[in-house]
């Protein structure tokens, strides 16, 4: 199950950062929201993790 959950955020975890990275390419003064966004993603999906493991 933990291997599942873990192969799915980093299937969320690619898509997220290309898509982070072609935002970063367009507008490279957003780059302190772009960091932002980053962490609460992180944030949540670790959540997520974190509950489906117990």
């Amino acid at each position: 199950m933990s291997f599942i959950v873990t192969y799915e955020l980093l299937l969320y975890d690619l898509s997220f950062l290309n898509y982070a990275l072609s935002i970063n390419y367009y507008f490279p003064h957003s780059h302190i929201w772009l960091i932002l966004v980053q962490m609460l993603f992180h944030i949540l999906w670790y959540g997520v993790v974190c509950l489906v493991g117990i």
